[in-house]
């Protein structure tokens, strides 16, 4: 491990940072560069050259204002918005997504494709394709890094994937480094309702909030103070016991909620695909009707016993279930108003897409810490 911090590690980290303050700040001079950071007019000058020259920012003169006198005009930097990129995946059964993010998170390109999920090799084709794809649509230019949002139990301190209940032969699949070697990039995994509760809270004030992503399965997330907690197999709200000895479930237990709250497990009670189970409520099938009633029960059950566990009352609702909301959604609220009393949960619903999008988000953060703008022995 190393130890000591050298004059290149300097330079770097200066780097670093002086393009951190130009992505937070938009247009800046290199005077309030030099005010903000401390640094000598000398040290900055040498940094923002470097950066210009490796496509990280761009030189811009504003127009002249008409009546300001004479004297220089001041040139402006800002982040160079196409040149350096990062990619954005997101693993679920319901659907592959891919997005290109530039260093001011923005979406230049999103890339989807069905999901099959019936053995580990067909799936990791099929993200090796999603993803060859969405690097060619970046032509020439850097990728930075890539982030997976990955459904499922995941070590994202190990870039490991470790169970995938929809996938049988899934199991601590080393994802980060498969896709690592096989693109030459820095891969990073998370769990995908991390990535979601990521891009929303971005550029917000949001400190305390459960989110929770409900589909093909149901997988939660929390943010306290700010930071998302996170822990391998911990919030797996899916897999908690809602009926004892209940109905099967795909991870192998009996009685979770996703078998009563999933769109899977749903379809696999209703004895038909999800979809026919949607339309046969909308058309008033008792059964039907009756199975998204018990979801909703159910699904409101679990979310204010965790909003009681963790003393959190914002909730973030995602995932492709919440299109069929108008067959459940009533009756959820009835039932959280019910459970709650005088101080139920606040909800909102975010766009399941955000899951790439927040994966490649926190690609970029991690990339523009460590940028390389390359070794220059200049003082």
């Amino acid at each position: 491990m190393k130890k000591y911090i050298n004059q290149q590690d300097m330079k770097q980290a200066n780097a670093a940072d002086v393009f951190g303050l130009i992505r937070a700040r938009g247009q800046v001079t290199r005077k309030q560069l030099e005010q903000w950071t401390n640094l000598s007019w000398g040290a900055v000058s040498n940094i923002t050259a470097r950066l210009i020259q490796s496509g990280y920012i761009v030189e811009t003169k504003p127009e002249k204002i008409e009546g300001a006198g004479a004297g220089r005009t001041p040139s402006y930097l800002a982040v160079n918005e196409a040149e350096h990129f990062c990619i954005g995946l997101d693993i679920n059964s319901s659907g592959l997504q891919a997005v290109v993010v530039n260093l001011q998170n923005k979406i230049v390109k999103t890339l989807s494709k069905p999901a099959d999920f019936r053995r580990k090799d067909i799936l990791l084709s099929d993200i090796y394709k999603l993803t060859d794809a969405i690097v060619q649509t970046a032509g020439g230019h850097h990728i930075l890094g890539i982030g997976i949002a990955m459904q499922g139990q995941v070590d994202a301190l190990n870039g490991v994937s470790v169970s995938l209940p929809h996938c049988k032969d899934w199991a601590q699949v080393p994802l980060g480094s498969l896709v690592s070697e096989r693109f030459g990039l820095p891969v990073l995994v998370e769990h995908d309702p991390n990535c979601i509760l990521y891009a929303q809270s971005a550029g917000t004030k949001t400190e305390n909030v459960i989110l929770l992503r409900v589909d093909n399965g149901i997988g939660m997330a929390v943010m306290l103070e700010g930071s998302i907690f996170d822990r391998p197999g911990m919030f797996e709200l899916g897999h908690i016991c809602a009926v004892p000895n209940g109905a099967p479930c795909s991870c192998g237990k009996k009685g979770c909620l996703e078998a009563y709250a999933s769109q899977e497990g749903m379809a696999r009670r209703y004895g038909k695909p999800f979809d026919r189970l949607a339309a046969a409520a909308k058309n008033g099938e008792s059964k039907a009707v009756l199975l998204f009633e018990d979801m909703a029960a159910q699904l409101a059950a679990a979310i204010c016993n965790a909003s009681t566990l963790l003393h959190i009352k914002n909730i973030v609702l995602c995932g492709d279930m919440w299109r069929y909301q108008d067959l459940f959604y009533d009756k959820f609220l009835h039932c959280v108003q019910a459970i709650s009393g005088d101080n139920p949960p606040s909800f909102s619903v975010t766009d399941v897409e955000n899951a790439a999008f927040g994966a490649a988000l926190i690609a970029v953060e991690r990339s523009v810490k460590h940028i390389r703008v390359g070794k220059d022995d200049n003082k």
